[in-house]
C-alpha cells in the first residue's frame, strides 16, 4: 500500500514495547496518552485493532507526539526495509527569494517582547487540482525552541484566508483548480521563554504545516524552512537540537561510554527542550513536562544532575576535537 502525505510505516512491536515501558513507569500514563494522541491513532500505532498488524501507516505527527511521550526517538518506532518517502505529500514549495523577514520593532531588547515574522511560498502540482483546507507557520528560535506564536494573517493568491481558532483551517477551504497557489503569511510571536528577547530569535527557522484535500484524501504536511540574510528561505529536513544535552549528543555519549544507560534514561526522561531551559534558565525554568506527566517540578538533585552530564558533556566533545 502506497503511503499518502505525512504517513510513515510504523512497527508496531515496537511501539507497544515503547508503550508498556513507559506505563510501567508510570500507571496513569495509559490516560494521559489517550489524551495527548486520541485513542484511534493510539489503537492504530500499537496494533492492538480488530486486525491486529506488525505494521501500520501513520502520520509523522502523531509518531512524533506518540515518541515524545515514550520517551524513545521517531526513527526507534519506523518499519526497517520499508519504503519511506524522502519528501511529503504531492505539493512542491517552492521558496520565494528576498521577501522573508523578521521584525523586531520597538521591543527588540524587552524581555518577552513582541516581534513579527513574514513567508511567501509557492505551492505548485501543476495541472492537479486541489483544495487547500489550511496553512499554518510557527517560528522557531536558533536554539530549537518554538516561541509563542500568536495571531496570523494569509493571504491565497492576494486573497485574505481567516482561520479557526487552531490557526490552521481555514474558515473556508480554497480551491486552487489550477494546481498553482502562491502563499503570503505575517505572523505575530514571542520568544519561548519570557525571560528572553525578541533579539534572540533573530535568522531562526520555521515549520509550515499545510492540509489539502487532494483526489478525495485529506493530506497535513510538515516542512521546515531556516531564514537567511536579505530575505531568503531556505528547505530544511528538521528543525535545530537545543544547544545543550540534546538526544544525539546524549547518545553518542551513551555509545562511547562516557555515560551509562542510567544516566542517559534519567536524562531523557525529560525532553530536549526542558533540559535545555533547566541548565540555560535555571532560575526561570522550574517546571518541565516528563514524558510520563503532565508537569513536574524540578528538584535541585535533578538540576545538579544534569550539570554534572554537561561537565562530562563538554569533557565529551574535547577529546573528540582534533589537536
Amino acid at each position: 500500500m502506497n503511503l499518502r502525505g505525512e504517513e510513515r510505516w510504523v512497527d508496531c512491536a515496537k511501539a507497544e514495547s515503547a508503550y508498556r515501558a513507559a506505563q510501567a513507569r508510570n500507571p496513569s500514563f495509559t490516560k494521559f496518552i489517550s489524551e495527548k494522541l486520541g485513542a484511534g491513532p493510539l489503537t492504530r500505532i500499537r496494533g492492538t485493532g480488530k486486525n491486529g498488524k506488525t505494521h501500520t501507516r501513520i502520520t509523522l505527527t502523531n509518531i512524533r507526539i506518540f515518541a515524545e511521550l515514550c520517551g524513545v526517538r521517531v526513527d526507534d518506532l519506523i518499519v526497517a526495509g520499508f519504503p519511506q518517502p524522502d519528501e511529503p505529500g504531492f505539493l512542491t514549495l517552492v521558496t520565494i527569494g528576498g521577501v522573508n523577514h523578521i521584525a523586531f520593532g520597538d521591543e527588540k531588547y524587552e524581555d518577552n517582547g513582541r516581534f513579527s515574522f513574514g513567508l511567501r511560498l509557492n505551492l505548485i502540482a501543476p495541472g492537479v487540482p486541489f483544495i487547500l483546507l489550511g496553512f499554518r507557520a510557527d517560528y522557531i528560535a536558533p536554539d530549537g525552541c518554538y516561541c509563542l506564536n500568536g495571531e496570523q494573517d494569509i493571504l491565497v493568491n492576494d486573497v485574505k484566508c481567516p482561520t479557526a481558532g487552531n490557526f490552521l483551517d481555514f474558515r473556508e477551504p480554497v480551491p486552487i483548480s489550477n494546481g498553482i497557489a502562491q502563499i503570503a503569511l505575517a505572523r505575530k510571536a514571542r520568544p519561548p521563554l519570557t525571560v528572553q528577547k525578541p533579539v534572540d530569535c533573530d535568522y531562526g527557522e520555521v515549520c509550515v504545516t499545510i492540509r489539502v484535500l487532494h483526489d478525495r484524501v485529506e493530506e497535513t504536511t510538515e516542512h521546515f524552512f531556516a531564514y537567511r540574510p536579505g530575505g531568503d528561505l531556505v528547505p530544511i529536513k528538521r528543525r535545530s537540537d537545543p544547544p545543550l544535552l540534546n538526544r544525539k549528543e546524549l547518545e553518542a555519549m551513551l555509545a562511547a561510554g562516557a555515560i551509562g544507560k542510567e544516566e542517559f534514561e534519567r536524562a531523557t526522561w525529560i525532553g530536549d527542550v526542558d533540559r535545555y531551559h533547566v541548565l540555560a534558565f535555571p532560575q526561570h525554568c522550574t517546571q518541565v513536562h516528563p514524558v510520563d506527566m503532565v508537569f513536574w517540578d524540578v528538584t535541585p538533585e535533578y538540576r545538579e544532575f544534569l550539570q554534572g552530564l554537561l561537565r562530562k558533556a563538554r569533557a565529551f566533545a574535547e577529546r573528540l576535537r582534533p589537536e
